[in-house]
């Protein structure tokens, strides 16, 4: 797994050190969920961007579809330069970029030529002016020979900032994989709403029963949860202040 740290930072203002830190504890956490079915790879992106033919990109952009053309240059407008933002793609989804391991050293890289990328819906636009980019002939310094990109369902990316029912594990109210889910609990601003997408909501009652270690058929609803989550924090209270 790749975290463009660097990347964010420099196009799209998020703060390096915030993101660094946050890509090391999800490196923790999912180590924990995945010990013993998979054993995966943390990486972030290069320090350094990729330099561009800026006029040529340009031309790639005015190129698309009158709508996506429109899209890709409303997103560029509000998150940063246009260029540097397809440059940012190409960088990572058309060359062999040189990645690093999450303390900061060099990861060993391969021969690759040929990527396979996975994206929301939100990606479309970035394809296709990538695919013009290859069309037109632009210099992108170590392009490899083959990309690919499969589309997932998903409308946007696992951004920091949750988006239309879209999770932000960060700041919904079961779970965070920052601290124990009792301690998140026990937040004054816990909140016993219920998320407005289902599906995030389940997917988040689950997570939290498997941090738990909770079994109890009863757990599997949302308020079935809460309750056994507001036991198990005053249970937690009075082993901690016995003369409370």
């Amino acid at each position: 797994m790749v975290h463009t740290v660097y990347t964010g930072d420099r196009v799209n203002g998020v703060d390096r050190e915030q993101s660094l830190d946050a890509a090391k504890r999800f490196a923790s956490l999912s180590r924990r969920v995945l010990d013993g079915y998979s054993n995966p790879v943390y990486l972030t992106d290069p320090k350094e961007p990729l330099e561009v033919d800026a006029l040529g990109v340009s031309e790639a952009v005015l190129a698309l579809p009158p709508g996506m053309r429109d899209r890709l240059l409303n997103a560029s407008t509000h998150r940063g330069d246009m260029i540097s933002y397809v440059a940012a793609h190409l960088q990572m989804h058309d060359t062999n970029a040189a990645l690093q391991t999450l303390d900061g050293q060099e990861a060993p890289q391969d021969n690759v030529k040929r990527i396979i990328s996975l994206g929301a819906q939100s990606e479309r636009p970035f394809y296709m002016v990538r695919m013009a980019c290859r069309k037109l002939g632009i210099d992108i310094p170590g392009q490899v020979e083959e990309t690919g990109q499969v589309f997932t369902r998903h409308v946007l990316p696992p951004y920091l900032r949750c988006r239309e029912g879209e999770p932000d594990i960060g700041g919904l109210y079961l779970t965070y994989p920052l601290r124990h889910p009792l301690e998140f609990a026990a937040d004054p601003l816990y909140d016993r709403d219920r998320h407005p997408n289902d599906s995030v909501e389940r997917d988040l009652a689950f997570i939290t029963r498997f941090l738990l270690g909770l079994e109890d058929p009863a757990t599997r609803s949302l308020d079935g949860l809460l309750r056994k989550l507001d036991e198990l924090r005053k249970k937690q209270y009075k082993e901690e202040h016995p003369d409370a």
